[in-house]
């Protein structure tokens, strides 16, 4: 018998599950109901557009059915990192707790800085309500799977796929959801997966990015990830208004003799910074209500260094109030240049304090652009040409809704149609006023504070002139992917020299291109906006930007 202080915490409000899932939107209940009466299967969903939120009420769906007949069930949620995790689990506890649920959390990992974090958050917010074990010792998981179920409780686990085996005595699990599915490709997490998936009732896989190995493994195997039970394509969710289109911005930079110095790298960033936030505020529906966030992906950890020690970054930064976060896994964190020895959950929890109106500069490698929910970045800056994959998990940190715009969107003050008009040639007009002239955005017809996203590439970086062949493939992913037109390319530095004479031009109809001279990154840009300006066929493209195609290595 619970204390007479705690019982109310425990009062069941099942009621309010119903409440909380009405909040869904017409895709997330489509996406909701494919996975009737089905076991297996895998869901993809663009980043921003709830990919948590389905998964928890897939888990409170079932918890709540086994709460109601007495059974205590168990509930995985796999992750590829737990920091992945913090925003689902975080979701799902408090909605478990306000439907009066008991149940205890095991979490599955190896990280002694996550045990001490999520063992302090859930002590700290919960207090002896709920249970909690960090660790990979499989008698006292299993030690604390029985006295959980013994006590009534249902258990939330929350796993790497690094020791997803680990689960592999717990008699029966009842759902798994697999988060940033496409990780599980990997030999030693398929394993570990396979050594407990015949104990798993129900088994979801969840991401933004099918990966595809060899054409017939990987995400393609359906014996072991199911069928495609929901599958919404980025440009649907972007008519929908579910996210913001991306919008190359082609930028000049300084030019140097010494491409890949420190001084050329920071250059690069700072004055991609200055335009970006220029042509930002030149479009917002409200510049005050936003600020500059730029996602930097460094190209590891001795560029980062060169970035953070450098006194004209450190100096430009601090004196225009420039937040500066960056995130290395092998080099650690620091926030405003400070080394911090404090956690990747505190570092994100930071992040996610900006302020809309705040400017950042988020510096990462890798870790930061799979699955966890950033800021309101508002832009990304393209250093080096990215493979498909971490292409779109980069480009949807940027893509999600301004929270402002999302509830002025639900809300029905912003429609999806004048977001259409916003973004249509210079042909459509709304009350008698053009919304484009010329391939510049009208910010009086424009309703949103942040309308769009950019991709922002300097056309002067020598990494980037040293493989144009993948810029000019990445360019072409994003268009294929986003199915958004080429032209919605940023003005402000559109080219102005002449192509040098000597230089092959590169043409969509040219089927030898791949064999000519690749000509600068501005004319790739140039002959794409003036093929379909000519109404030229891009479908020989498809067979440059196919499926990726992993090797295993």
């Amino acid at each position: 018998m619970l204390p007479k202080g705690l019982q109310r915490v425990y009062k069941e409000n099942f009621e309010h599950f119903d409440e909380w899932a009405q909040e869904h939107r017409d895709f997330q209940w489509e996406t909701i109901n494919s996975f009737s009466g089905q076991s297996l299967g895998s869901c993809f969903l663009p980043t921003g557009t709830g990919k948590t939120r389905v998964q928890i009420h897939l888990h409170m769906a079932q918890m709540i059915e086994n709460s109601r007949n007495g059974k205590p069930g168990v509930y995985v949620i796999g992750a590829h990192r737990l920091l992945l995790c913090h925003q689902l689990l975080n979701e799902f506890v408090d909605l478990a707790n306000a439907c009066g649920i008991r149940f205890n959390i095991l979490f599955i990992g190896s990280s002694v800085e996550d045990s001490s974090d999520y063992n302090d958050m859930f002590l700290r917010d919960y207090g002896n309500n709920v249970h909690t074990l960090y660790g990979t010792d499989i008698d006292k998981i299993n030690a604390f799977l029985k006295s959980s179920q013994t006590d009534g409780r249902q258990t939330i686990v929350v796993s790497t796929y690094h020791s997803f085996n680990k689960m592999r005595d717990f008699g029966e699990i009842d759902i798994c959801t697999y988060d940033e599915a496409h990780s599980t490709t990997e030999r030693r997490f398929t394993r570990n997966i396979n050594a407990v998936r015949g104990i798993i009732k129900r088994n979801y896989f969840f991401t933004a990015t099918k990966r595809i190995i060899n054409k017939i493994a990987g995400m393609a195997d359906e014996a072991f990830y199911g069928k495609e039970l929901s599958k919404f394509a980025p440009k649907e969710m972007i008519d929908r208004m579910e996210i913001v289109p991306p919008i190359y911005h082609l930028i000049k930079t300084t030019q140097d003799n010494n491409y890949s110095s420190q001084t050329m790298l920071v250059k690069t960033i700072l004055e991609g910074f200055q335009k970006h936030k220029k042509v930002l505020k030149k479009i917002s529906s409200s510049p005050k209500m936003i600020g500059a966030k730029m996602l930097v992906s460094t190209n590891g950890n001795d560029e980062m260094d060169e970035i953070l020690s450098s006194s004209e970054f450190i100096t430009y930064c601090q004196t225009n109030k420039i937040r500066v976060f960056s995130f290395s896994s092998e080099g650690g964190f620091s926030i405003d240049f400070a080394s911090t020895s404090r956690s990747r959950k505190n570092i994100q929890e930071q992040m996610n304090a900006l302020r809309d109106d705040e400017d950042a500069i988020l510096l990462h490698i890798r870790i930061l652009t799979e699955g966890i929910n950033l800021p309101s970045i508002t832009g990304v800056l393209i250093l080096r040409a990215l493979q498909t994959i971490e292409l779109t998990q980069t480009i949807g940190r940027a893509m999600r809704l301004l929270k402002f715009d999302r509830q002025q969107f639900y809300s029905g003050k912003i429609t999806a149609r004048e977001t259409e008009i916003f973004f249509s040639k210079a042909s459509k007009t709304v009350d008698g006023k053009l919304s484009v002239v010329d391939g510049k955005f009208d910010s009086k017809i424009n309703k949103l504070v942040k309308p769009c996203c950019f991709v922002i590439i300097p056309e002067n970086f020598k990494p980037i002139n040293d493989d144009l062949e993948g810029m000019r493939n990445m360019i072409y992913e994003i268009y294929n992917k986003y199915d958004i037109p080429i032209d919605y390319i940023c003005q402000d530095d559109i080219f102005t020299t002449e192509q040098p004479e000597d230089a092959q031009r590169i043409t969509l109809v040219d089927q030898n291109m791949k064999q000519e001279k690749m000509s600068e990154l501005k004319h790739i840009l140039q002959d794409f906006i003036e093929a379909r300006s000519h109404g030229e066929n891009l479908n020989f493209f498809d067979d440059i930007i196919k499926e990726l195609v992993v090797e295993r290595g």
